[in-house]
């Protein structure tokens, strides 16, 4: 009897046992299942679908490895900050956030303007990372994070240590060290310029605009020239801060009010305040004038800037940069043949200068207007006023790329690179044209050497888009 009822009881015990497994294997075959559908939503970016389906695994199965970084990656893609917050902060205060989460976060941080916070992500990002070739793109953010608040000495010290950690980086490297050194120090940085063997053409250009600069004997008229310089080059940051020297120190001059004006606009911030200050000093000014011109005409208020332009330009008529700044507004505000007018004005005076040419078509390139009869013969002109020089050779490729003669266009693209290789344009342009063609490798490696040549110009901002919209490449 008692055997019986043990044998009855084993039984019964095996039958649990058996129901009890056969659950949890089902139980893990649905949570299987539901990683599976959770990994096809990610990459159909249902972002909703993938957060239930792993809200359900870890609540079943909290040892699962479940990819919330990806989920938050595709948040940050469309700067919904906030969602990024909600799914990895949580991780972070649990001490369970790894090197890739607390780079995310420093991208929201980025995005919202929380850049201590930035700081702070990136920095454990970096304690958390074993290997070096996702410790340099750290540094490499480090750097770029150093660099936009400012804080030079710190973005010098990780462009060293990526120069150690990516060697293939070397070259643009060294540049942004001597540029940077140079805000630091304006006289070690030019004679790391002097030293570098390899500087591309416009670097040398940049060269002996600071060696110009040096030569000034007042600390404000030196920092107010190296900024004009880095300003002539396209780095309107590093202009910006040698404008705020100048101001802090010299509040009442005027030209440099209107010189940060100008440098703040052109990354995108606003430039009111002191647009209004520099008035305020010298209301007369005709640099102040054309710094409240452009202001303007950004805030699409062309009779303003119009009016400004017309009244620098006619108390300083011997140089053409207020009239050429009056044709600029006056195309924008779509009265396209009054700026042809004022651009032949400009011509009269001076036909024999390339520079204006070359603005004029280019301000047709942009509009697409009179190609044909006025863009096509004043590049060709400038063409043959500056036969050796690449500008001209590029400008008119680009007139008749246009116009449709794509052959043509090759042809003065290719003569602009055996003038001068280092144009950086005219390797956008060459990339832009490749897009169009049979052979995509070609517009890939122009467009990386349009980066490589000046990746903080408008060419190398441009080609790094291109980069990213067509071969999905982040520089």
């Amino acid at each position: 009897m008692k055997n019986d009822f043990l044998n009855l009881l084993l039984r019964l015990l095996l039958l649990l046992v058996t129901v009890v497994l056969g659950w949890f294997f089902y139980r893990d075959h649905e949570v299987t299942m539901w990683m599976k559908d959770a990994e096809k939503a990610l990459t159909t970016l249902q972002t909703d679908k993938a957060e239930g389906l792993f809200n359900r695994i870890e609540l079943l199965e909290p040892w699962r490895k479940l990819d919330w970084n990806s989920l938050a990656a595709q948040h940050l893609a469309r700067e919904n900050s906030e969602e990024v917050f909600r799914l990895l902060e949580p991780r972070r205060e649990a001490g369970i956030l790894d090197a890739k989460g607390w780079r995310l976060l420093a991208n929201a941080y980025e995005q919202t303007a929380q850049f201590d916070q930035m700081e702070t992500s990136l920095l454990e990002a970096y304690r958390l990372t074993d290997t070096d070739v996702i410790r340099a793109d750290i540094v490499e953010e480090l750097a770029d994070y150093y660099r936009k608040t400012q804080k030079y000495k710190k973005a010098v010290d990780c462009l060293n240590e990526l120069a150690i950690l990516l060697p293939s980086k070397v070259g643009q490297v060294e540049i942004d060290t001597i540029l940077l050194t140079t805000v630091i120090n304006t006289d070690k940085g030019y004679a790391m310029s002097v030293a570098y063997p390899s500087r591309p053409q416009w670097m040398s250009e940049w060269q002996s605009g600071i060696k110009a600069a040096l030569e000034k004997k007042e600390e404000a008229t030196r920092s107010l020239e190296v900024g004009r310089v880095f300003a002539t080059v396209g780095l309107w940051d590093l202009a910006e801060f040698s404008f705020q020297q100048v101001v802090a120190t010299t509040p009442d001059f005027a030209d440099a009010w209107a010189l940060l004006a100008e440098s703040r606009q052109q990354q995108g911030k606003d430039g009111r305040e002191q647009v209004e200050k520099a008035l305020a000093i010298a209301p007369e000014s005709p640099w102040v004038r054309l710094a409240a011109g452009l202001y303007y005409r950004r805030q699409k208020d062309y009779p303003r800037a119009i009016a400004l332009f017309e009244s620098a330009g006619s108390e300083r008529s011997g140089e053409p940069v207020w009239l050429l700044e009056l044709a600029r507004t006056q195309a924008e505000a779509g009265r396209l043949e009054e700026a042809i007018q004022t651009f032949e004005r400009i011509i009269q005076s001076d036909p024999e200068n390339a520079d204006t040419l070359l603005s004029l078509a280019l301000i047709c390139l942009q509009y697409e207007y009179r190609l044909e009869d006025i863009a096509l013969p004043a590049a060709e002109k400038a063409v043959r006023l500056k036969s050796d020089a690449a500008k001209p050779q590029d400008v008119l490729g680009q007139v008749y790329f246009a116009l449709g003669k794509t052959d043509k266009a090759l042809e003065q693209y290719h003569l602009a690179q055996e003038i001068d290789a280092t144009y950086a344009p005219v390797w956008l342009h060459l990339g832009q044209i490749e897009l169009a063609g049979t052979d995509p490798s070609r517009a890939r490696e122009a467009l990386l050497r349009t980066i490589e040549l000046s990746a903080n110009s408008y060419e190398g901002k441009m080609a790094a888009r291109l980069l990213k919209q067509y071969f999905y490449l982040t520089p």
